[in-house]
Order: C-alpha cells, then structure tokens, then sequence
C-alpha cells in the first residue's frame, strides 16, 4: 500500500507477482518508471509449482502507464493459473494495454471495473474476462475483446440491413480440433443460424473459409428476405450478401497444445541409425483423436535412451503446438 510520493522503478516490470496473491492499493502515488519495455505489471507462470499468480490492483486518484501482462503459460514445472483484478476508482485512469505478453493466446482471468469518473486509454489490443464500466474507455484504434481467459474472446460489432442494425457476438478464437471449426455462439440479433430476424430477415446459414487448420479463418453469414418483402429489403440483403463474401467475420484457429496427457500410442527408437519412430494419437477435443505425423504435426526436440528405455520429448508445429514427453519408448 502507498499514499502519495514518488515509486521509481528503473529495471524490469513495476510490479511482478508469480506463485503468490497480491494486493497493490495505490493513492495519489507518482510511478516514474525508467524501463525501456515500459511494464506496469506482469502476473505470470515463472515455473514456480505451488500457489496461483493472483494480484488485486486498486487505483484510487491514481494515474496508471504503461502495459499489463497477465499470462497462464503453463511451465515445465507448473500450470497454476493466473488472474488480475483491476479496479479504477476516484478518477483514476490506466492509459495501457492487457495481454499475455507474448501476442499468444494464454490470457490469464482479467476483471477490470471502471468506476465512474475513470478512463482506460487503450494502447493495443487487449484482453479482459468481464469490464464493469462506469467511466469511459477510450479503444482508438485497437479492439478490446471481453470474454477472455484461457485464450478466448468475445467479438461484437454489427451488421446493417436497410432500416435495421443488427448485433452480432462470437468467440473468435477456437482450438484447432482436427475438424471444421464452426462458430457454434455465433448470434446475429440474438437469433442462431436458421432463425428469423426483425425486420422480416431470415438469417439463413454460415459458410465458412479456411476453418480446417490453424490460422485466420473466415465465418460468411447468408441472409435472405422474408416471405412478403418489399424490393428495397431485398436489395439490402443482397447488398449485405455481397459484402460479407469480400469482408467476411474472421476468427482465429488456435493450435492444439500438445500435452503428454492427452497422447497415446507408441514409439520406437533404432540406435544402428538413430532414427525414431511413432505411432501417436492426441485427443483435441474433437470426435475423435487425431493421429499425428512425424515432421508434419511435431519434432524431436530432445531424447536419450539405454539399454532399457528411452524417453523423447516433441514439440508441436503446423496445427499444434507445445511439447510433451513420451515415456517407454522400444529400443530396437
């Protein structure tokens, strides 16, 4: 806790907590912070098992700078979560961005509550599970996206046909599953695919483009005008139709993170050639468990072996990513 005064901070983030639940209440403080990567706070996974990385920040008549990282990596040694509270209080304002810090995807649980009179300057892209607003955020040009924490977030905006404007919500990032990725919480005018809209709009259907691997993918809504419209309804869809086809909602496709409890198979190793073999399979969340492909899905980043066993450790690429250790492989 400090009131008042001067916080200077010449090296490294302002605030760090890791394996441990934190309290910061500032009032009235003067935070003078000389690092070049201008970090006001990182609430991460430093490899420490044991507690979460929790830290509670109160801002009272305060001014906040810089970027905040709230990241659930999971380490070699641990995967406790980690969450941020931020409340803004007695005109406080945060002129900063939220994310893991890495341009990932592994937010942490982030509750931000603006409180009125108080001001978020927003300067990149950030990610928080619920805002409470009662003062202002100011977005520019970046997008915050609520409903984050554990790589998802909620995208809004709106679509317009004729006289009527339509809200629109998805999460626009899935985890790759081996399968068509749909947006399955996809809702335009709070009606699902199938579903009629007002204004005598049918929302008709979803097609999708590059929904089969990971990367950006890009979700078509199809309109079509309801019994007894009029021609200016119809060309409004029509319109929109058109438009969706060249600037299509697009949403990201996650790689899979490859664990060593979601592998099974075996493999081999051959010590006249040094060469590895296997039979793997990874459960992703889809119907069925994927097979995975040596040199398509995932390396050999490490491996050693005796007489009796050996072990190897592989690490994901193309649709996944991570690293898992497999145990008993077979020495041949």
């Amino acid at each position: 806790t400090m009131t008042g005064g001067t916080l200077n901070s010449k090296s490294g983030h302002v605030f760090h907590v890791t394996n441990t639940t934190a309290a910061i209440n500032l009032n009235g403080v003067k935070i003078d912070n000389s690092d070049s990567e201008g970090i006001l706070l990182s609430v991460t996974n430093d490899g420490w098992s044991g507690n979460e990385n929790t830290a509670t920040v109160n801002a009272s008549s305060q001014t906040l700078e810089g970027s905040v990282i709230v990241s659930s990596e999971a380490s070699t040694k641990s995967d406790s979560a980690s969450s941020l509270t931020l409340n803004l209080i007695n005109a406080s304002t945060f002129d900063g961005k939220i994310d893991d810090g890495n341009g990932g995807d592994n937010f942490g649980a982030v509750d931000v509550v603006i409180g009125e009179g108080c001001t978020w300057n927003l300067t990149g892209d950030s990610y928080v599970t619920t805002l409470t607003n009662d003062g202002t955020v100011n977005k520019g040009n970046y997008e915050l996206y609520v409903g984050s924490g554990g790589g998802s977030g909620i995208k809004n905006g709106t679509l317009k046909i004729g006289e009527y404007t339509y809200e629109y919500s998805y999460t626009d990032k899935v985890s790759y599953n081996g399968q068509k990725i749909k947006l399955t919480d996809l809702t335009i005018g709070g009606k699902k695919a199938g579903e009629t809209l007002s204004g005598n709009v049918v929302f008709k259907t979803v097609k999708y483009k590059n929904n089969k691997k990971a990367g950006t993918a890009s979700a078509i809504p199809v309109f079509k005008a309801g019994k007894g419209a009029d021609a200016s309804l119809k060309s409004s869809v029509k319109s929109l139709n058109k438009s969706l086809k060249t600037s299509p909602l697009q949403f990201t496709v996650k790689e899979c993170t490859l664990k060593s409890d979601i592998i099974s198979g075996t493999a081999s190793y051959k010590k006249s050639s040094g060469k590895w073999s296997f039979n793997l399979k990874a459960e992703t969340g889809g119907t069925k468990p994927q097979k995975l492909k040596y040199g398509r899905d995932f390396t050999v980043t490490e491996g050693s072996y005796n007489e009796e066993k050996a072990t190897v450790q592989i690490e994901g690429k193309g649709n996944y990513s991570g690293t898992a250790v497999i145990s008993s492989v077979q020495i041949k």
